[in-house]
């Protein structure tokens, strides 16, 4: 997905009781990039800058918050240090009440709530507006946008289609920062995304997928020698059942093998294999923590179980409290993906004491 060109569509989706059908909705416009090449925008232009005030809130977003349409999820970063999880939120912009946590909750769908955030002596107001409620002929506008990037040309697509938007969400099909394309994979490219975006996504919701540029994997990449190494404050490992020994993976972690639970003799490190979903909870300490997830699929078959597990049927979900890190994911297209027997995943978590 590396083309310059690219074109908003909308589309109407329609839920009606007993079938899903799909409308064409039209095309937003003949919009296309220009067909030179564009350059990334230096990190010192305006776009990028965030606000001032110390740890003023920024990179601003929000997502669907429950299965009616009536809640989102309100996310930000604040440079510096954490602030306060703390939304004001109203149906006039001058009677905004505060809430406790980052779920704002209207009480009327097809309706327009503005929402504050407030950091120290800094304060942000956006706005999001409910989808109408769901019904058999109620149709429900996406905008679909895809191989965005940080260049001149990204900022110019961006502002074409505020100024023409159709949809009341966003459908992301892949590619986001272009961070992997920089010198050690820059994360700094994804704040400077997360501020470009801020004046879309803090209105509307985006869904995204992932796109060859959000693999990521780069095992060359090493911190620096005289770096301080991360010493994780508590180990959780999810036990792989080996029958006998151990086993270590490609980062030296040892997997060790238990018989408390004879689920079905495995011999691999891999989780335990069940027949129907399946869900393990670890609680946590309050704090920062990071978490890896190490994914080595392969097929098994257990001809005495009558039992053949097909790695391609096998889906992963992982949240944290309320948040969804992974939903359905699929450890073989990833692998595939990058013609490697393995795939690590990695995840940074801030567990709140509350």
């Amino acid at each position: 997905m590396d083309s310059l060109s690219l074109l908003v569509v909308s589309a109407f989706l329609l839920f009606p009781t007993a079938s899903f059908q799909l409308s064409n909705g039209g095309v937003t416009s003949s919009f296309i990039r220009k067909s030179e090449p564009s350059v990334d925008i230096p990190f010192d232009a305006d776009v990028f800058q965030p606000l001032p005030g110390y740890n003023a809130p920024q990179q601003v977003r929000i997502m669907q918050g429950d299965h009616e349409g009536k809640a989102v999820i309100v996310s930000w970063v604040t440079p510096s240090e954490p602030g306060p999880r703390v939304v004001f939120y109203g149906m006039a912009e001058e009677k905004i009440e505060e809430i406790q946590g980052s779920r704002v909750v209207g009480d009327h769908h097809d309706t327009e709530y503005f929402y504050q955030i407030r950091i120290g002596e800094s304060s942000r107001q956006f706005s999001f507006k409910t989808p109408p409620a769901v019904g058999p002929d109620v149709p429900y506008t996406f905008d679909i946008i895809g191989d965005l990037g940080q260049t001149y040309n990204s900022n110019e697509t961006l502002s074409h289609y505020l100024a023409n938007q159709r949809g009341q969400a966003v459908l992301f099909v892949g590619d986001l920062s272009y961070a992997d394309d920089h010198p050690n994979h820059d994360n700094r490219r994804w704040d400077t995304f997360g501020r470009i975006i801020e004046r879309s996504i803090a209105y509307q919701p985006w869904i995204t997928t992932a796109g060859n540029h959000e693999i990521d994997f780069a095992p060359e990449i090493t911190s620096a020698q005289n770096s301080i190494i991360y010493v994780p404050a508590e180990k959780i490992f999810l036990n792989c059942g080996v029958p006998s020994g151990n086993m270590s993976s490609p980062d030296s972690l040892t997997w060790e093998a238990t018989t408390a639970q004879a689920i079905l003799p495995e011999s691999k490190t891999t989780a335990r294999i069940f027949e129907t979903p399946y869900t393990y909870s670890f609680p946590v300490t309050p704090g920062r923590k990071f978490v890896r997830l190490h994914f080595y699929p392969t097929d098994y078959a257990f001809p005495n179980f009558n039992i053949n597990f097909t790695i391609s049927h096998s889906l992963l979900s992982v949240s944290v409290g309320s948040y969804i890190s992974l939903d359905n994911f699929s450890a073989l297209l990833n692998v595939q993906a990058i013609n490697k027997h393995y795939f690590i995943k990695e995840f940074s978590v801030h567990i709140s004491s509350k």
